[in-house]
């Protein structure tokens, strides 16, 4: 590929009001034109019809193994939900169940085919799948993303990997963990396909406007994906998602003049996933 693709997305796609707005804002005047969404989450419907009136915008399946509410009942998946009925905080308590054995391979893949058929259920033309804390790339569980990707026909996916700038020490070295994780799983993600490039992951959650310009100068020919978390109202997110995230800013850096000029003086093409296959 001599050209260069961008694949701006928009994480937690459906999560509240606030993110659906950042990302029909985000598509219409800024940089990001795929997004992920959280099928199971409480305005999951209301991202998908944003998505129907932007056929430009690609959105595929955000697959969840925690934090957020499962779509199955608990006592469908009861390794996963394990004695309060809800998904692991974290991914620390995720691999701490799997490896003690609690987690069955059947209740991943029940759940993530529930998730994906919920959003072929709101009218979602998938355009890839990827993980929420990229959870699908640890060992054993990347199989079981292979197997419901293939169920699905869909050959798309996210690979993360470090690239670009980082936020703090302590997020480097989880990126290096997440890229070490990838690395091992990479045999059993075979016959699905990713961008050449991935950015965003050191800092995650904190994509200012100076970040944003220092990885658009970086992009050689090829494709590219770009992780971002947008929102509209930091204040609310903050309250209601302590993951410590500046949802607020990186809105305003995906729409910041100085980022739509580079993009143009660059020549950079803006894309989604379906543009891979």
């Amino acid at each position: 590929m001599t050209r260069i693709l961008l694949i701006t997305n928009a994480d937690d796609f459906g999560l509240t009001p606030e993110v659906n707005q950042a990302v029909a804002r985000a598509f219409d005047g800024g940089l990001v034109r795929s997004a992920s969404l959280l099928a199971g989450a409480d305005c999951a419907a209301d991202a998908a019809a944003i998505a129907a009136v932007r056929p430009g915008l690609g959105v595929g399946v955000h697959l969840a193994l925690t934090q957020v509410k499962p779509i199955l009942p608990p006592e469908r998946i009861p390794g996963l939900t394990g004695d309060t009925g809800a998904f692991p905080a974290g991914p620390r308590q995720f691999v701490t169940r799997l490896m003690s054995g609690r987690i069955h391979a059947d209740e991943i893949r029940a759940e993530w085919t529930a998730q994906i058929e919920r959003a072929l259920a709101l009218g979602v033309r998938i355009s890839h799948l990827d993980g929420h804390q990229h959870l699908h790339v640890l060992p054993g569980v990347a199989r079981i993303f292979r197997e419901v990707a293939e169920k699905f026909g869909i050959r798309a996916m996210r690979l993360p990997r470090l690239g670009g700038p980082s936020r703090s020490p302590q997020e480097w070295l989880k990126g290096l963990a997440i890229q070490l994780a990838q690395r091992y799983a990479r045999p059993s993600l075979h016959g699905l396909i990713w961008p050449d490039a991935f950015w965003g992951l050191a800092c995650s959650g904190d994509l200012t406007r100076a970040r944003v310009l220092t990885i658009l100068q970086a992009l050689t020919p090829g494709a590219h994906e770009l992780m971002t978390h947008p929102a509209t109202d930091h204040a609310v997110m903050a309250r209601d998602h302590h993951w410590g995230y500046h949802w607020q800013t990186e809105l305003e850096a995906l729409c910041d003049p100085a980022a739509l000029d580079l993009v143009k003086t660059r020549g950079i093409t803006l894309g989604n996933f379906h543009d891979l296959v």
